[in-house]
């Protein structure tokens, strides 16, 4: 296995065949690292001719483009930036490491410890810039940051590591092996490296480790016990070889790897797992980093070249996710799982007042409480304090919460999901927020929940949703940190849903995983109605047009007796199969239109109860995303009672709608479907209805496609914040007609427009009448929505527009005509 801390913009020089240098950086981790300029433009060298070119993917790798590095500027010919392997083959090299010989859990993380230092160079290198002095201190030293001192505080004094340096050298020099190949001898084949490596770069490696080994053997005194957990495995060595990191090679860049070819023995234990670091990297933040993995614990950041690449998991919290200088400690949950410096995870089980101290003290420090939505998501608490010597390295000091998953595997290497993420003020799904804002402390932030920001929101399968946890009342940052927790062991059944039927609706929620559930009690318009064991329940006995509420508790047993608290509640009216003209303007319940009526989606009411600031005062469905939260996903169809539209020339939908938008992440789409069997067919992804602190609404205008002109076809808005904290969207005022008219109470419509010829060819003019609201913006736009045409004009009269077609591939378009009041939109044909 390998580990190394993920490194970015590291200098690197490099030499053209032709004599020209040129100077670079380098990226990545020991499973992948890159040449790049400081643009992030890859490099890659052919070995054909050993120039380096940009490089350009190919499949699942990287190959070089025709453009050589120097001679051309890569954004004028169109190249990508950051060009990396493709995740598989990440996958693959990094699997290709990993080995049994040693486990990770091997290395002894109490105790007396001693670590083996070898000193390498090759043949054509100079000497050790710096001379042993330097590097005892950096291990030793007791007046300033060094590993040795590190690991004791960190282990609050339960580790004490012994350094030994060989070969023997006075301290006024580095004196070390002299390897008897070149650099080059480890660095890949090329033609101007003729005697690189192609296939046999371990072998060399070992070669070369196990050459230094036995050069200093009979220098290292024979009393030292090399293996204090009696596997038979030297616990720690320690390779550095003199010289920069190349990023040509992976024998040249900072690794741990945990196995060893070569029956090598030092005082009777075989060298097996060991670390190598080139001497210009050798230094207390990446050997402890280092030294951390051979104590158990795995990486915690997230490979930057992974396709699912997601938020920085914990950024400065943690050593081992983004080490710092000088370096801090690592969370607490990894010094307890991993490193096993903290013997307990104490977990809080009823509410109350808790207090924590520092992180850096060894007891009280740590806190677990479970979420009642999951069974492999909790939470850990700690206190981080921005003090002494190595934790003054943190971003703050407060309460810092973390989500732990534990079906994920060890670290966050894959993620996400991750292991290990800590919240943070706009931390999403998909947004990396805040960082260095996640310790809470009085007066700033002293409340953690489902509504806050940010909120504890679970991975769930990658869409979000409630934790659970209710901390509030956290106090100041003191010589300890407390805080209230509330912990209902009542708790109730969530995102209640329901899917109608003939005659029937069938009810289903997300079950309570509290212990001690016994049943669950079905209430209809308030009154209990049924029970059930299941999370899901039928009712047989509803009627056209009458209005039915809905909710559901959950009853316990055991140590905790009784009925929880409600769920959230659902209306439904079941509607028979509507006929044209249809109207709504959902100013009573009994609209009978399909939503989830909870903040993941569309709710009905008025803007009040909907927290939704507009000037619109009658009721609407509106759908909330900051109501939801940051961490919870708010998407929804509203969808429609079945409509009879068989046998219909042609049909229009009308309504009123109000979409903001933020960072382009708000979507609100329209969609038909055949059936309520049949799958949502999209028709068009809506602009956005205005900009400004209130919801602005608009008019629009569609003509539905003739396809779905069956005998119960349904219309469904779908509303998506894209996993994100967007703002919303509502909907009020639908007409389903045969003419095209607008709103059911009056019609505003200001503008007509008329096709032709459609379907078009070439060419497709367009009539436009009426006396518009200020200027009227003409456009033509994709099935997805993406704008191929526009145009800004002022209409006062007929008017007309000829839209070219030539270019653009056969299919379905539409025509948007947009004033500040209203949107009317028509399709057309594109034949070839």
């Amino acid at each position: 296995m390998v580990f190394a801390d993920y490194a970015e913009n590291i200098r690197q020089t490099i030499t053209q065949p032709n004599g020209k240098i040129i100077n670079c950086l380098a990226s990545g981790d020991e499973y992948y690292h890159y040449l790049h300029d400081v643009n992030g433009y890859t490099i890659v060298q052919n070995p054909q001719n050993g120039f380096f070119y940009y490089g350009v993917r190919s499949g699942e790798t990287v190959i070089p483009s025709k453009y050589i590095v120097g001679t051309i500027n890569p954004a004028s010919v169109g190249l990508e930036k950051g060009v990396r392997i493709s995740e598989k083959l990440y996958a693959e090299r990094r699997s290709l490491f990993k080995a049994p010989l040693k486990s990770v859990q091997g290395t002894p993380t109490k105790g007396l410890v001693n670590v083996l230092c070898i000193y390498i160079a090759f043949a054509d290198d100079n000497v050790f810039t710096n001379n042993r002095q330097y590097y005892k201190d950096m291990w030793t030293a007791t007046d300033r940051p060094s590993v040795k001192d590190y690991y004791k505080e960190i282990s609050y004094n339960s580790l004490d590591l012994q350094i030994h340096h060989f070969p023997d050298s006075p301290d006024t020099i580095t004196v070390c092996y002299k390897d008897n190949h070149p650099r080059n001898y480890y660095l890949p084949y090329s033609v101007t490296n003729p005697g690189g490596y192609t296939t046999d770069r371990m072998i060399r490696e070992h070669s070369l480790l196990k050459s230094a080994v036995e050069f200093v053997q009979n220098q290292i005194p024979g009393d030292v016990d090399f293996d204090m957990n009696d596997d038979g495995l030297v616990d720690i060595i320690c390779f550095v070889f003199q010289g920069a990191a190349s990023a040509l090679s992976d024998m040249l860049w900072p690794h741990a790897y945990y196995t060893f070819s070569h029956a090598v023995t030092i005082n009777g234990a075989r060298v097996g797992g060991y670390f190598m670091i080139p001497e210009i990297w050798y230094g207390v933040r990446t050997i402890c980093h280092e030294l951390c993995h051979l104590f158990g614990a795995p990486d915690l950041y997230h490979q930057a070249w992974s396709g699912k690449n997601g938020p920085d998991p914990i950024g400065n919290w943690c050593l081992m996710c983004t080490s710092t200088d000088p370096p801090q400690s690592m969370c607490g949950f990894v010094k307890y799982k991993y490193n096993h410096w903290i013997s307990d995870l104490p977990e809080i089980t009823e509410s109350g007042v808790y207090s924590l101290k520092p992180l850096s003290q060894p007891t009280d420090n740590l806190f677990k409480i479970r979420s009642p939505f999951s069974r492999t998501e909790y939470f850990v608490l700690e206190y981080r304090k921005k003090e002494g010597r190595y934790e003054s390295s943190v971003p703050g000091t407060g309460l810092v919460v973390y989500r732990i998953k534990t079906d994920v595997g060890d670290g966050n290497e894959g993620g996400p999901p991750d292991e290990v993420y800590v919240y943070r003020p706009g931390g999403t799904l998909t947004d990396v927020g805040n960082l260095s804002r996640a310790a809470m402390s009085s007066p700033e932030r002293i409340t953690l929940n489902d509504k806050t920001d940010p909120n504890c929101f679970l991975w769930n399968n990658g869409q979000g949703g409630p934790g659970g946890l209710d901390l509030f009342n956290v106090s100041a940052a003191g010589d300890s940190i407390s805080f209230e927790v509330k912990i209902n062991h009542l708790f109730p059944p969530t995102e209640l849903n329901y899917s109608p039927g003939n005659g029937v609706v069938d009810l289903s929620w997300r079950p309570s995983i509290a212990e001690g559930l016994q049943t669950y009690y079905v209430y209809r318009n308030g009154v209990r109605f049924g029970t059930t064991a299941l999370s899901t329940f039928r009712d047989n006995d509803v009627i056209e047009d009458h209005v039915y509420t809905y909710s559901v508790t959950a009853y316990y047993e055991g140590q905790y007796t009784g009925e929880s608290e409600k769920s959230n509640e659902i209306t439904y009216t079941p509607k028979g199969i509507q006929t044209l003209p249809y109207k709504e303007d959902f100013e009573q319940p009994g609209h009978g239109w399909r939503i989830k009526g909870s903040v993941e989606g569309f709710q009905w009411g008025d803007p009040a109860t909907l927290a939704m600031q507009t000037i619109n005062t009658s009721k609407f469905l509106g759908a909330n995303s900051v109501a939801a939260g940051p961490g919870t996903v708010c998407s929804d169809y509203a969808i429609t009672p079945r409509l009879n539209l068989v046998g219909k020339n042609k049909v229009y939908l009308h309504f009123d709608y109000s979409l903001k938008r933020w960072q382009q992440v708000d979507h609100l789409k329209i969609f038909y479907r055949l059936n309520r069997y049949e799958n949502w067919v999209q028709i068009i992804d809506l602009p956005t209805s205005g900009y400004g602190d209130e919801f602005k609404w608009r008019k629009y205008n569609l003509e539905l496609p003739a396809n779905c002109y069956t005998a119960e076809a349904q219309i469904g808005f779908q509303y998506d914040d894209g996993k994100d904290m967007g703002y919303g969207a509502a909907i009020d005022n639908v007409v389903i007609d045969e003419e095209a008219t607008s709103g059911i109470e009056t019609n505003l419509e200001n503008l007509t427009i008329n096709l032709y010829p459609n379907p078009a060819r070439d060419e497709i003019t367009m009539d436009i009448s009426g006396t518009p609201n200020g200027r009227v913006t003409v456009k033509l736009i994709s099935i997805d929505g993406k704008t191929l045409w526009s145009k800004v004009c002022q209409y006062h009269m007929q008017r007309q527009e000829t839209i070219n077609l030539k270019g653009i591939a056969k299919g379905k378009y539409y025509i948007i005509v947009e004033t500040a009041d209203e949107i009317i939109v028509e399709s057309l044909i594109k034949q070839n």
